[in-house]
């Protein structure tokens, strides 16, 4: 048991919007988080290349991405050091710089989720103005989950809302390749002990019924895989705060927040393979993983569903009236062995065609060269 001089409390140290160092009083419970706007101040020469670095891709992508007024997306490739970056240039070389944007993260108990927590924040005014949709995706995201065409959807999407091709969803969840739909959002979470538990407790408390965020209607999509239009983006950033705030600043001193604290702190049963790496055992301040990263990569799929926002899985089958599948086989020499199946054409133009600018409609021509 805690003795009254060591109770939980948090101070915050605010210089602009995102400027926060928290640091908890229990050693065993303490946030140390630098943001944006002095992380690689403090920080070695190496973290501050990798800065040059995403304000490098950041400007490619947004240059590129003007060309497609109407839907402008970009999506963040998160990695955390060399190897992980090594990875991103292997698996997107083709779209980097294009709507692929690799992204530097700081290493914090929050994982890809410190990327909601400032990295978004210190954007914010640029990705308002110059992109229509933004998103994130690891860097092993290809091996877990079914990427959307993104070309295709920039391509094939006209910026008219009076169009049938008009980009007219908010969120776009990309699911896992393998996903038990029988599961409902918390008996999938239930492999992490205390997930319930705390779920419960971070929405009640910011008045959620009980009946929503137990709801057996939301659909799962994990990893923080997903993109949404930018102003959405932002309106569930506003959200993510709040839950920040609960996780961070638990000021209460009553034995419910002590509670709570070792909850979310606790080990989550989870083996990751890259608890192996220094900075991650230091972010979670010992040799397992703990529950935040799990509660906040599925925030998404329970704010959007609660918001009712337009959410799809796949791309609208509409933008398929434009895929000739014959004519992109006669122009694709290499795919005349697939001539017909059309399925594995389009499966072909999804992943390949598109950002290879493969024809695919006689009436049709891309919309940059």
């Amino acid at each position: 048991m805690y003795n009254d001089s060591i109770l939980l409390s948090l101070s915050v140290i605010v210089s602009n919007f995102c400027d926060w160092i928290i640091v908890g009083t229990i050693p065993q419970y303490q946030y140390t988080f630098y943001t944006h706007s002095n992380i690689y101040s403090n920080m070695s020469q190496d973290y501050q290349e990798y800065e040059k670095r995403n304000e490098m891709y950041l400007h490619q992508c947004l240059e590129y991405v003007q060309r497609f007024p109407g839907r402008r997306i970009i999506i963040f490739i998160l990695y955390y050091d060399d190897s992980s970056y090594t990875c991103v240039e292997k698996n997107y070389a083709s779209v980097i710089g294009r709507w692929a944007c690799p992204l530097f993260i700081h290493t914090t108990v929050y994982l890809e989720s410190i990327m909601y927590r400032c990295y978004f924040r210190h954007y914010q005014d640029l990705l308002m103005e110059k992109t229509d949709f933004v998103g994130t995706i690891g860097y092993k995201c290809i091996f877990k989950t079914n990427l959307p065409p993104i070309d295709m959807l920039m391509e094939l999407s006209d910026s008219d809302p009076s169009s049938p091709y008009h980009l007219n969803f908010d969120i776009f969840a990309f699911l896992p390749l393998f996903q038990n739909s029988k599961l409902s959002l918390l008996q999938q979470a239930n492999q992490h002990p205390h997930f319930v538990s705390l779920w419960t407790t971070l929405l009640s408390h910011l008045g959620y019924e009980k009946k929503d965020y137990t709801s057996s209607q939301i659909v799962k999509f994990f990893c923080n895989y997903w993109m949404c239009r930018t102003s959405w983006m932002f309106k569930y950033i506003d959200f993510l705060q709040l839950i920040f705030e609960k996780m961070e600043r638990m000021t209460e001193t009553g034995e419910e927040n002590r509670h709570f604290q070792e909850q979310l702190w606790s080990d989550s049963k989870y083996k990751a393979s890259y608890l192996d790496r220094p900075e991650v055992q230091k972010a979670m301040k010992n040799n397992y993983i703990t529950h935040h990263c799990f509660l906040l990569e599925r925030l998404p799929c329970f704010f959007f569903w609660v918001k009712k926002a337009s959410i799809i899985y796949d791309v609208p089958p509409v933008l398929w009236t434009r895929f000739d599948s014959q004519y992109y086989v006669k122009h694709s020499a290499d795919l005349r062995f697939l001539a017909k199946n059309v399925q594995k054409l389009r499966n072909h133009f999804k992943r390949h065609g598109c950002s290879e600018r493969r024809p695919f409609h006689p009436l049709y021509t891309y919309t940059t060269s």
